[in-house]
Parts: C-alpha cells; structure tokens; sequence
C-alpha cells in the first residue's frame, strides 16, 4: 500500500464543502501528498482550486470574500433561476489557462448531461465550463452548454466520484461532507428541497463510500445548511478533526 498513489475523492454540498479544506489541511499536517482528485459540485470547485496551486487557507479566503449575493443574481429565464455566466467570470481569475492540463494534480469533475441523464467525467480542455457546470443545482441554476450538451450538477447521479480509478495504482480516500442525522432548525420550502436533495443523492454515496479505502466523514456536518458559508470555518475544525480520528490508519504514509 505504501508504493501507491493517493486519490482523494470530494463530495459536493455546496457550503458544506469547507470540510475538504480541514481535510486537505490534516493531510498536509501529516506531510500526506496527494496526487488525484476526483470531485462534484462544491468538491469540484476546491478540487481545482487545490490542484491549481492554491492553499486551504487561500481557498477559504477566496470563498469569504466572493460575492455571492452578486454572483447568483436572478437571471428570470426558462433554463433556471440564476445565471451561471457571473460565477464563470469570477474564477476565469483563478484559471488564467482555462485548462485541466494546465493544473498541477490531475483532476476529474462529475456532471450530469441533463438531456440524456448520464455522468459525464471531464478530466481534459476547457477547465471553467465543466467545473461551474458541476455545481449548477437543476431549476436554481441555468445548464451550462459544452459541446452541444447540456449539463447541470453531478450531485444526483454521482456525488462521491469514484469511479475511472485503478484500486490498483491509487488508495482511495474518500471526503463526504453530508452526513445524513436528523433535520434540524424550521422547515421550509428551501429546507425541505436542500433535505430531499442530499437524502436523494445519499445513495450514490453509499454505494461509492464501499470502494473508498479511507472515509473522513464527521456526524456535526449534518447541522449545517448548505448554503451556511458564516460556519466556514467551523466545517473546516470538523474536516480536521475527521482526518485526525483516521491517524493511525494515515501513519503509514508518513
């Protein structure tokens, strides 16, 4: 096991995401390089931020300072409710070359092609697209066209993307930022669509959380709205802690 490569896997969850940034700090902590990343949504979005060369830290200062109440305006057409043009904007910063080959760990980003209800795993070209298309929650946001399809979120088909992988070449270690508890707070038209959301999507999880050899998960992240980026750095103290009660198990890659 000490001669492969490390393949982190990172769910999306919107908000919830900044629990992969206490991931990859406690593996950083523990001098643990990882070499593949694989995400959806939220975890495609720091996926590519973290193979591009950025820090946890830098990330969770990117993410405090963005803007979202000006990148998810209202856009009132038939493809959905917010335009995902303002978000593609604000990263193009981040991505100068627009490009996977151009990021520094390989990547690989689960979407959904809304027409023909597959998966789609893009892993080369254009970066931006597939990466914002990722997180584009069917009815909230518009689909982002790529190649003449269509494509929203991979959340519902593929939300812990594990599959291209050699069990072989890589130990897989999987980041899940959606614990499914007991619903707390009021409920709500907003509350019960994020709750049938993620209990819809937890059984790809499930099924995907069987081929990972390590699993950081932590039971507080399930107190968390999605899109509760105030808790930031909360979720970050949960992912942690998640990769500090797996030490042992980490040891041997020390």
């Amino acid at each position: 096991m000490k001669n492969k490569k490390i393949a982190l896997i990172l769910s999306g969850g919107g908000a919830r995401g900044f629990f992969h940034l206490g991931v990859l700090k406690g593996l950083a902590d523990l001098g643990i390089r990882v070499d593949r990343i694989q995400g959806t949504s939220a975890g495609a979005l720091i996926g590519a931020l973290f193979s591009g060369g950025k820090s946890p830290d830098e990330i969770a200062e990117i993410f405090f300072k963005m803007n979202f109440l000006k990148l998810f305006r209202l856009s009132f057409n038939r493809k959905g409710l917010i335009s995902t043009k303002p978000l593609l904007k604000a990263l193009s910063e981040y991505f100068l070359d627009n490009s996977f080959e151009s990021l520094k760990i390989p990547l690989t980003v689960a979407c959904t092609d809304i027409r023909m209800g597959q998966i789609r795993y893009f892993s080369t070209g254009e970066l931006l697209k597939p990466l914002v298309a990722s997180a584009a929650i069917p009815v909230i946001f518009e689909p982002l066209e790529i190649e003449g399809n269509f494509y929203v979120d991979g959340g519902p088909l593929d939300n812990l993307p594990v599959k291209g992988i050699s069990k072989n070449d890589y130990y897989l270690m999987g980041s899940n930022s959606n614990p499914i508890g007991p619903m707390r707070g009021s409920i709500n038209m907003i509350s019960s669509t994020e709750r049938a959301f993620f209990l819809a999507v937890n059984g790809n999880v499930s099924e995907s959380k069987k081929e990972c050899d390590l699993m950081f998960e932590h039971p507080g992240m399930g107190g968390f709205r999605a899109s509760d980026l105030r808790s930031g750095n909360k979720m970050i103290e949960f992912g942690l802690k998640a990769v500090q009660e797996k030490k042992k198990e980490l040891i041997q890659f020390i």
